[in-house]
Order: structure tokens, then C-alpha cells, then sequence
């Protein structure tokens, strides 16, 4: 039963209400009455849970006001939900940085390597690319991210006055990086935990989920 009145909505709002669709992606720009639709959605469905996964905590704490009185909706970031999902099971959740990471990197070197902190950024900076791309294999993640790597290692390189890193290096270093997060060598990070989630393709047990 939609309970907010027909006349305050839209013809467009009433037809997603009104939906029976398995699954229905909905569109719209800011200030154009998702909020108020996905409430309205909630009222109609009262017995139906919902999850509303916001970008970030401001726009959930605004959001769980805006939806104060409904029990049936619950509201996450998505982190949020993939912290309870994955994250929740690292002591350790904190993002990585150079300094820490360059004695990890020197222990996987067979030779040290000169500048160990400017290795450890371009190694950091292709951890975070890979946890937040769509990405579902780090193998071919790497592959397609090597010309990157080309530019930054001879950037690299060129400061260096002994030992050279090459591309193959830097992936294999990324890639053991990432085992290490996930073995709790090294902390995991925010967003590794959210990758965690995305590669595990768990369900959201909620028959709706809006964002």
C-alpha cells in the first residue's frame, strides 16, 4: 500500500513503486526525488526488507533520518557492508603507507634497491589501482596496467645511481603486496577489504537494495 498520496508523486515515481520487476536500475540526478521514491517504495512494501547502501557516512546518517521510521530498511555505506561481510575478520584495517611498506619490499628483493620509498609508492599506487578497478584476476589486472608501470619504473630508474627495476619486478611485488594484506603480514586496507567483497560475489540477503 503506498501511503504517500498519488498526487505528490510522479508518473515516473509511481511506475517504479508499482513495479514487479525482479530487477529494476533506476537513474536519476541529484535532487530528483530518489529519496522520496525509494521511501514511498519502502511504505508500499512494508513486510519486504531493503537495504539503502549510501557513498558515504554523512549522506547514511542523513539518509537513516530521512528513514527513521520505517523498520524495514536498513542503512549502510558500502563499506559498511563489506566490512561485515570481509573486513571485520583483519585485526589490522588501516591504508598502507611508503615508509611502511619499503622493508617489506627490500625483504623481497634480492638486492636492495636504492630508492626503496619511491619503489614503495609506485607498488602502493598500483595495490590501490587494483582494488579499485572491476578487475576480478590481479594477473590480468597487471597486464594491462604494465605500460603504466613502464613509465614509472624509467622514471624511477633514471634517479637511481646502481640497481635497475624492471616491470616484471613491480607486478610481482604488487601481487606479493597483496597476499601479504590478505595473510596479515601487512594490514589490509579500506578499499582491500571492499575488493574482498566484490570478489567473493556474495549476496545481499535484502530482496531490494538501493544506493
Amino acid at each position: 500500500m503506498i501511503t504517500l498520496q498519488a498526487s505528490r508523486l510522479t508518473e515516473e515515481q509511481l511506475e517504479i513503486i508499482t513495479s514487479t520487476e525482479p530487477c529494476l536500475t533506476v537513474t536519476a540526478y541529484a535532487g530528483t526525488g530518489k529519496t522520496t521514491t525509494i521511501r514511498a517504495l519502502a511504505q508500499a512494501r512494508p513486510h519486504e526488507r531493503m537495504l539503502y547502501l549510501a557513498f558515504n557516512r554523512s549522506l547514511a546518517t542523513e539518509t537513516r533520518a530521512a528513514f527513521g521510521d520505517l523498520k524495514n530498511v536498513e542503512v549502510k555505506t558500502l563499506h559498511g557492508l563489506a566490512w561485515h561481510e570481509c573486513g571485520r575478520n583483519y585485526r589490522k584495517i588501516a591504508d598502507i603507507r611508503p615508509f611502511e611498506l619499503s622493508s617489506f619490499i627490500n625483504s623481497r628483493l634480492s638486492d636492495s634497491f636504492e630508492d626503496s620509498f619511491g619503489l614503495a609508492r609506485i607498488v602502493l599506487d598500483g595495490l590501490n589501482d587494483w582494488l579499485n578497478s572491476a578487475y576480478r584476476e590481479i594477473e590480468l589486472f597487471l597486464k594491462n596496467y604494465a605500460r603504466r608501470l613502464g613509465l614509472r619504473t624509467k622514471e624511477l630508474n633514471a634517479g637511481s645511481r646502481d640497481g635497475k627495476i624492471d616491470v616484471k619486478t613491480v607486478q610481482n611485488l604488487i601481487k606479493e603486496t597483496w597476499s601479504a594484506c590478505q595473510n596479515r603480514r601487512l594490514a589490509m586496507p579500506h578499499n582491500g577489504y571492499l575488493k574482498l567483497f566484490q570478489l567473493s560475489q556474495k549476496n545481499v540477503s535484502c530482496p531490494l537494495t538501493a544506493s
